[in-house]
């Protein structure tokens, strides 16, 4: 009598924990919950690649004028000078138009980025280029003016200028990648106002 309990009793454990199991692959995934956000947003499929490659050539442009700060840098590392090669036909062409700077920008800004001719992906991507532009400019002319005073602090002078390389090389690396990929590129407070700009 107390065997066949036992057997019963098993029988109900075994069923038991079959049911749990079973119904382990009826919970809704938690990659597909609603408050599931991926790390890395899956690339726009959508966006021709005329446009991606389109915006990302525009962060050519502060990529070169963040050779400005690298008189530091590429003395200590002179292998980085080596990712700067391929730009070496567009540097030489950028430098040889007079007032080439001043005129790409005013081209770019009243050709494109105020144009309705143009998506608003390529707008963006070119407005934000050109306010990286601005803060590379504003950053060598603060550099200049600070640079009789920080004379007696060369360490402080080499921190700042490679501080701004990098930066200027990670923001420009980052915004082509993502345009690359069909996806805006979000810098804090520079993306807002960029955005701002293209929509005018």
């Amino acid at each position: 009598m107390s065997l066949v309990i036992v057997c019963k009793q098993n029988d109900h454990l075994t069923a038991l924990v079959a049911h749990r199991v079973f119904h382990l692959y009826d919970q809704p995934s938690f990659e597909h919950s609603p408050a599931y956000t991926p790390y890395f947003t899956p690339m726009n499929d959508t966006m021709p690649w005329s446009q991606r490659l389109g915006a990302a050539a525009f962060y050519l442009i502060p990529l070169i004028e963040s050779l400005d700060f690298a008189s530091f840098i590429f003395p200590d590392l002179p292998a980085l000078q080596y990712l700067f090669l391929p730009l070496v036909p567009i540097i030489q062409i950028y430098e040889a138009i007079p007032f080439g700077r001043l005129l790409i920008f005013f081209g770019i800004f009243f050709g494109i980025v105020r144009s309705d001719r143009f998506s608003d992906f390529i707008r963006f991507n070119a407005m934000q280029a050109l306010l990286v532009s601005i803060i590379i400019s504003i950053s060598g002319f603060l550099l200049s003016l600070l640079a009789p005073s920080f004379g007696t602090i060369p360490l402080l002078v080499e921190t700042l200028v490679n501080t701004l390389f990098f930066g200027v090389v990670a923001a420009a690396g980052y915004s082509m990648v993502q345009s690359i990929r069909g996806e805006r590129a979000e810098i804090p407070a520079i993306s807002e106002a960029a955005d701002l700009q293209s929509r005018m």
